[in-house]
C-alpha cells in the first residue's frame, strides 16, 4: 500500500471526482493520467509483448515544435488553435493521426505570468473533443475538461489571466470516455510559462537551441507500421502500453546539441508507462523544476522516475562532446534508448549549473483547516475514488476557495500505480509512506 500526503493550497472551488474523471472511464481508462500502471517503478507487468524496441539507427532529426504565434486584441494575447486530422509517417507508413495546428501533436504555447490570453480552439474533427490546460490555475469554466466539450466544426473561446509561475505545462484532449484515445492520436502539446525570475536566471533559455522541449511517448506499432489504439481486456485493466518510444512525434531521434550545457523540458505524454529517465553512461544530471515550476535549488541525480502527465526540467553537462550518448529508460537493470545525443560540435555554454533557483513559500501543516482521505481502488474493472465511480453531475467534495488542506492519497489496487492529478491548483508533498518526500518532489506539483 502506498501512502502520500499532500498539503495543498486550493486555488479553486472544485469537485474531487470530476477532477479525476479519467480515472473511472471504462473505455480509454487513464489517458494522460496513467493510473493503470503495471508497477510503481515503471517496470512492466504481464501485458503481452510491450517490451520497447530500440534497435533503430537513431538518425532521424529531432523535431522541435514551433512556438504558436499570437495577435494582440483587446489587451489579450489571442491564439488560434485548430484541432485537426492529419497523416503522419512514423515507420515508413502513412497513418491517420490528430494534431493541433499540426499533423501530429501541437505547437508550443508560450506565455508569461499575468498575461491576459484568449484561446480560440476550433474542432475540425468529426467527433467531439476538448482542450484542457494541464497544470494551469484557471476557473472551472475555462478548464477544458469534459464539461467544456467542443462539438465538431465549432469554436470554444476561453479567456483568462495567467496565474501560474514560470514552468512547463501542457494542453491535451480531456474528452469523457475518449481521453486516452485522443491523446494517443496526437491531441497534446507543450506549454511554457515565463516570469521575471526565470528570465533573469543564468540558465539556458534559448528555445530550440539550449532549451529543448521533449514530449516522450510510447506507441504500439504493428509489424506493418500501423499505430492502432485497441483496448484489449488487459489494456482496459492495466493501461495502453507501447513497444516503441518516440519524442516530439519522431521515432529514434537524434539531437545534435548546440551548447555544452543543455536544458531539457521533459513531458511524459505516454498513456500509462512511467519512465525512469537516465543517460546511457549513467552520468549525473540536475533537476531544476517540477510540475509547478522552478525548484529552490538544483538536485543532482542519475535517474528520475516520471509518471504519465508529469513534467520535469533538467540540465545536462555535455562538455565531454560525445557523439553516442542516449537519453534512456533505465528499468530492470538495463537501458532502453529513447533519443541519441550528439554533442561533438557543441559550443561552450556561457552558463553553469546553478545552486539557487527560485524561492518557494512552503506551507505549514498546522495551517490546514481540513483533512481528506482519497483511496484509489479498482472494483470489477472500474477505478473508483473512495468507492465511488465518476458521475458527471454529482459533487462528492466541496472545498473552500483559498483553503489550506491536507490530503492523504492511498491506493489499494495491488501492483498498479496511480498518478493522482488535480485541476486548477497545485500542491506540496508532505510525505511519502510516512517518510520525507523524494528530492525530486521538493516543489509545486499537480501530479
Amino acid at each position: 500500500m502506498k501512502r502520500r500526503e499532500a498539503l495543498k493550497k486550493i486555488a479553486l472551488l472544485s469537485s474531487i471526482i470530476p477532477l479525476a474523471s479519467c480515472a473511472n472511464e471504462r473505455r480509454g481508462m487513464m489517458g494522460m493520467m496513467g493510473e493503470m500502471k503495471g508497477r510503481m517503478d515503471g517496470r512492466m507487468g504481464a501485458m503481452g509483448d510491450t517490451r520497447i524496441r530500440d534497435n533503430f539507427p537513431f538518425t532521424s532529426k529531432l523535431s522541435i515544435p514551433q512556438i504558436e504565434p499570437y495577435t494582440m486584441k483587446n489587451n489579450h494575447k489571442e491564439f488560434n488553435f485548430n484541432i485537426q486530422d492529419g497523416i503522419s509517417n512514423f515507420l515508413g507508413k502513412d497513418i491517420f493521426t490528430y494534431g493541433v495546428n499540426a499533423e501530429y501533436l501541437g505547437t508550443t504555447l508560450r506565455v508569461k505570468t499575468k498575461d491576459l490570453v484568449s484561446l480560440k480552439i476550433k474542432n475540425s474533427l468529426s467527433e467531439t473533443t476538448t482542450s484542457h490546460w494541464h497544470g494551469w490555475h484557471v476557473e472551472g469554466q475555462n478548464d477544458g475538461s469534459m464539461y467544456q466539450a467542443i462539438k465538431p466544426d465549432t469554436i470554444w473561446n476561453p479567456k483568462f489571466k495567467i496565474q501560474n509561475q514560470a514552468g512547463t505545462y501542457f494542453y491535451h484532449a480531456h474528452t469523457h470516455g475518449k481521453t486516452g484515445e485522443h491523446v494517443y492520436k496526437g491531441i497534446a502539446g507543450m506549454i511554457i510559462v515565463d516570469d521575471e525570475i526565470s528570465e533573469n536566471l543564468k540558465i539556458p533559455k534559448e528555445y530550440g537551441v539550449d532549451d529543448i522541449p521533449l514530449i516522450i511517448q510510447d506507441k504500439q506499432f504493428t509489424s506493418d507500421g500501423d499505430m492502432p489504439y485497441n483496448l484489449t481486456f488487459q489494456r482496459r485493466m492495466m493501461g495502453h502500453f507501447g513497444n516503441t518510444f518516440m519524442i516530439n512525434g519522431v521515432v529514434a531521434p537524434e539531437f545534435k546539441a548546440f551548447k555544452t550545457l543543455t536544458r531539457f523540458r521533459i513531458l511524459n505524454a505516454s498513456n500509462a508507462r512511467t519512465i525512469n529517465l537516465s543517460f546511457s553512461d549513467g552520468r549525473d544530471f540536475y533537476q531544476i523544476a517540477t510540475d509547478g515550476g522552478l525548484m529552490e535549488q538544483s538536485v543532482s541525480s542519475n535517474t528520475l522516475s516520471v509518471a504519465p502527465a508529469e513534467r520535469v526540467e533538467i540540465l545536462v553537462d555535455l562538455s565531454d562532446k560525445v557523439d553516442d550518448l542516449f537519453l534512456s529508460d533505465y528499468s530492470g537493470g538495463s537501458y532502453t534508448k529513447i533519443m541519441k545525443i550528439n554533442s561533438s560540435n557543441a559550443k561552450k555554454s556561457k552558463y553553469k549549473i546553478p545552486k539557487k533557483l527560485a524561492k518557494i513559500k512552503w506551507m505549514k501543516e498546522e495551517e490546514a483547516t481540513q483533512t481528506r482521505d482519497m483511496v484509489l481502488t479498482m472494483q470489477r474493472g472500474a477505478l473508483r475514488i473512495n468507492n465511488k465511480s465518476f458521475i458527471h453531475d454529482r459533487i462528492d467534495e466541496k472545498v473552500k476557495l483559498n483553503a489550506t488542506e491536507v490530503w492523504t492519497i492511498r491506493t489499494n489496487s495491488g501492483p498498479m500505480a496511480h498518478p493522482f492529478h488535480v485541476h486548477g491548483t497545485s500542491f506540496q508533498v508532505l510525505s511519502r509512506d510516512g517518510k520525507a518526500p523524494l528530492p525530486s518532489e521538493r516543489g509545486w506539483k499537480d501530479v
